[in-house]
């Protein structure tokens, strides 16, 4: 406990302190020495008289101990700081080291004090330097480490998806769960078949961060064919729909009077084409 060395001071009291939750203290002051003989909600029952020193509620320190300030009298001769430890039922967070920390092990069960931790950087974070060796202390905090972690960047540049491009901005640091979605190449006449369309910065089993590739599948498919068909006197028979898919026919028929041929166009990946036994009088010379 507290030592009081003033020479001015009495040489035996009773120190009766009431804290700020109405908890009293009463001390034993005998020569030098401050001893704890009650506490309690009250002083009810305890008949010794309310001596003349007194004291208040200063703060808690990172031991868990109540620090009190003392003064003899209405003016202060003498201030002495005692401590009393109240470090039963003390816990230290376990969620709340940081995003990038986490605590790996302990010396004990729960997070109490004097608990030791061991604490390391979190998944998708890099240790840059010092160690993570705290303890719990009185007052639910932990103790100071130097343990300094840096977020980890996906290494390189996303890979190009076939028939496709990127539709979103590429950051400068691309970071643990960030995303790059694709499209497909419409203006090629390339569209979305099936697949995810989002590549994302994962952790791989090496412990450093890449990007994961969506299988976006992107299919070319035909445009609406024209309704002549370019260097023919071919026109197109009703057909619906604006897109088609590869290897989809339609019908064309010749346009001049006193022929009755037809044929059909197929959709490939040069685009429409004629079909086997087209009649040459219908072709344009």
């Amino acid at each position: 406990m507290g030592n009081l060395k003033d020479g001015n001071v009495p040489r035996q009291a009773l120190v009766i302190i009431e804290t700020v939750e109405k908890l009293v203290f009463v001390f034993l002051f005998s020569g030098p020495d401050l001893t704890l003989v009650y506490h309690g909600r009250s002083t009810a029952g305890f008949m010794n008289p309310r001596p003349q020193w007194k004291g208040s509620l200063d703060r808690s320190d990172k031991y868990g101990r109540i620090v009190l300030l003392f003064q003899y009298g209405v003016n202060p001769t003498y201030t002495e700081i005692a401590t009393y430890p109240l470090t039963r039922g003390v816990r230290c967070p376990v969620d709340l080291i940081g995003n990038d920390m986490k605590i790996t092990a302990m010396t004990g069960d729960e997070p109490v004090f004097e608990v030791e931790a061991t604490i390391a950087c979190a998944r998708g974070y890099n240790k840059i330097n010092g160690t993570g060796l705290s303890s719990c202390q009185g007052n639910g905090t932990w103790s100071e480490f130097d343990l300094q972690c840096q977020r980890l960047v996906c290494l390189g540049n996303p890979r190009t998806q076939e028939n496709a491009k990127i539709a979103s901005h590429i950051p400068t640091n691309s970071f643990k769960g960030q995303t790059l979605n694709y499209s497909c190449n419409e203006d090629l006449n390339y569209f979305y078949q099936s697949g995810p369309i989002s590549s994302v910065c994962e952790e791989n089993m090496l412990g450093s961060l890449e990007w994961i590739m969506a299988d976006m599948i992107c299919v070319y498919k035909c445009s609406r064919p024209p309704e002549t068909f370019p260097g023919t006197k071919y026109t197109l028979q009703s057909v619906e729909g604006q897109v088609f898919d590869l290897g989809y026919e339609v019908i064309y028929s010749c346009s001049i009077i006193f022929l009755s041929s037809v044929t059909t166009a197929q959709c490939k990946t040069s685009g429409w084409q004629l079909g086997n036994g087209v009649d040459l009088l219908c072709v344009v010379a």
